[in-house]
């Protein structure tokens, strides 16, 4: 059966945010951690802040780099691009959220015709998922979506263990709106 609608207006409007943080003395030790990014705009992400503070706790003592990407989850393969970092609520409240933005040359890629014969998997970047909350109200029956990383360890031959991501859950599930922030 196909889905519901409003299953289908959650699902496209979520990508996979990652962050990659490398040790500047060592660029062999890295650590990623991966959450559920929803577009808020055009090119604009917005994600919980534990996805960079989960791959901080790795990191605890290290000087190191930040690399963010976003990944799309297209039909026949993953598509990955570059985010910046453009801000970041205050922690431990209902604004503790990153957001991310991609450069002008992605929304150019998004802005290309998207066809059954040639899908574009970038035109996702120009849905607005903001939209969607703005008819939310105290009551309303919603869809909440997101992806759940599935991983292993795996050792270097120095037996430094990394994770290794095997799958991604993408999982949907009903809710009931309890409050409006």
């Amino acid at each position: 059966a196909p889905l519901p609608e409003r299953v289908f207006q959650a699902q496209k409007h979520k990508i996979i945010v990652q962050v990659t943080l490398i040790d500047k003395k060592d660029p062999s030790f890295r650590q990623t951690s991966m959450g559920t990014g929803t577009v808020i705009g055009a090119g604009t992400i917005l994600t919980n802040r534990h996805v960079l503070d989960g791959a901080k706790t790795v990191m605890a003592g290290r000087d190191y780099a930040s690399v963010f990407s976003g990944l799309i989850l297209g039909e026949l393969h993953i598509v990955e691009f570059p985010l910046r970092l453009v801000g970041v609520g205050e922690a431990g409240t209902f604004r503790d959220f990153m957001v991310l933005q991609t450069g002008a040359d992605i929304i150019q890629r998004a802005l290309q015709p998207n066809t059954p014969d040639n899908p574009n998997p970038y035109w996702i970047l120009l849905n607005n998922g903001s939209e969607l909350v703005d008819e939310v109200r105290v009551g309303t029956k919603v869809y909440l979506t997101g992806y759940s990383p599935v991983f292993g360890e795996i050792k270097d031959a120095a037996g430094r263990a990394s994770v290794l991501y095997i799958d991604f859950i993408n999982y949907t599930f009903p809710a009931e709106v309890v409050a409006k922030i």
